[in-house]
This record gives C-alpha cells, structure tokens and sequence, in this order.
C-alpha cells in the first residue's frame, strides 16, 4: 500500500524513498540500492 499517497512534502529531507536493482556483470550480477529525497529528487 501507498502509505504516504496524502502526504504534502514542503520541504528537504521529509522523506526518503529507496530501490534496489541488480545489473549483469561479466562476474555475475552486481547490486545498486539508491536512496532519494522525494522532495529534492536528490540521492541522498
């Protein structure tokens, strides 16, 4: 569930979003997790 859908965001560093992703290397697979700040769009 979308627990912050009504959220109103005014300012930075309110709220933190993350994902993970896994990319093909010639080793195997490689892992990249990414935090962003919702409001900036930023990675933190």
């Amino acid at each position: 569930p979308n627990l912050i859908k009504h959220m109103l965001l005014s300012a930075p560093e309110q709220l933190w979003v993350s994902d993970i992703t896994y990319i093909r290397t010639q080793l195997g697979f490689s892992y990249l997790s990414l935090i962003t700040d919702a409001y900036s769009r930023k990675i933190v």
